[in-house]
């Protein structure tokens, strides 16, 4: 039997799962990898291209060896003052090649990077960021994580946190970071629950103000998410004075001692401050009533920068986004609104 590289099919998905929790080194119940989260990113449908597989595997002697699975994604260039442009891209996830499988990774890359002109990754591991670095791959930005306790006392249950003294120490500082200056908003905004985003999206994203790049939006993808095997999902609308600006989705995602709320996507149609600063505070409160311990968010703009700042939030550490354009197709002088809704941010 010959080595092989070949799209996914549903019959891998019991050995593909083993074999990225061994490559990984993680647990054999971590989410990311589980038989049916699997299913869901790689086969429920969430548009883009349909000649695109969902991702591929390497095999030797008939064993996974190497995965990579495969998101199609648009880079939008939008926004006041802008030209209107997409730019078909490939953001590949769950990217590991196990030792067996050395001289079959850039195999693997090499076949992806036919796919697409633009590619697109966050927080690869060490190994894949080496081979990235070689085949084109750079640091477009870092991707800033802010954070904010909404209950300090969950550091008691977190035994990974160190001793029982370590932990009370840490409670303390969190229930005073707690009191930490906020700002009100001046604005009021309502969250209307949606079960499914519809043609809406597509309007706020029409009247984007300010000039902006951002993957794609649209509903088959928000809706995917919804799809989520676990019920930790929510999507919202953002209402001002009646009026629709924008819409939401959060996630709860309960872990072994602490229960982590994030902000998944908070997309607006104007970069006004108080506007986003009554958002992500109403999406916080959304969170807390929903049981989270802490709530985290990404910020790669300057206004939703600001509106975490003056919800109470701070940076907490930062993650690397890479980008391959070696034609340089992806604009430089325009923010880029990257937030969990790319890779498996949202979920783990």
């Amino acid at each position: 039997m010959t080595d092989e590289i070949r799209a996914i099919a549903p019959d891998d998905l019991p050995a593909l799962s083993r074999f990225l929790t061994e490559a990984f080194g993680v647990s054999p119940d971590a989410t990311f990898a589980a038989p049916d989260i699997l299913s869901w990113k790689l086969f429920d449908p969430m548009g883009g291209p349909s000649d695109l597989p969902s991702g591929l595997v390497a095999l030797k002697e008939g064993q996974i060896v190497g995965s990579i699975g495969l998101h199609a994604t648009v880079i939008h260039q939008a926004g006041r003052g802008v030209d209107p442009r997409t730019i078909p891209a490939i953001h590949p996830i769950d990217w590991v090649v196990s030792e067996a499988g050395v001289g079959m990774g850039a195999r693997l890359l090499m076949r992806v990077h036919r796919m697409a002109n633009v590619h697109l990754a966050i927080g690869l591991t060490p190994s894949s960021a080496a081979m990235g670095n070689r085949t084109g791959y750079v640091i477009r930005q870092q991707i800033p994580v802010w954070r904010r306790v909404l209950k300090p006392w969950s550091r008691l249950r977190n035994r990974s946190g160190g001793g029982w003294a370590r932990r009370v120490l840490g409670t303390g500082r969190d229930a005073l970071g707690m009191l930490r200056w906020r700002r009100s908003p001046v604005t009021r905004v309502e969250l209307e629950s949606v079960t499914e985003f519809g043609p809406t999206v597509d309007e706020v994203i029409a009247r984007l103000a300010m000039p902006l790049c951002f993957t794609r939006r649209d509903p088959a993808l928000l809706n995917h998410f919804l799809r989520f095997p676990r019920p930790w999902f929510e999507g919202k609308m953002i209402r001002r004075e009646g009026s629709v600006r924008g819409f939401l989705m959060v996630s709860v995602v309960p872990q072994q001692s602490v229960t982590r709320g994030k902000i998944v996507d908070c997309f607006l149609d104007d970069s006004d401050p108080d506007l986003w600063l009554a958002s992500l505070q109403a999406a916080t409160e959304e969170l807390r009533r929903a049981g989270a311990d802490v709530a985290e968010c990404f910020a790669t703009t300057p206004w939703m920068t600001e509106a975490l700042r003056g919800s109470g939030y701070r940076p907490v550490f930062e993650i690397p986004f890479y980008v391959r354009d070696r034609s340089g197709l992806i604009p430089q002088e325009i923010p880029f609104h990257l937030t969990q809704l790319e890779a498996d941010y949202a979920y783990t």
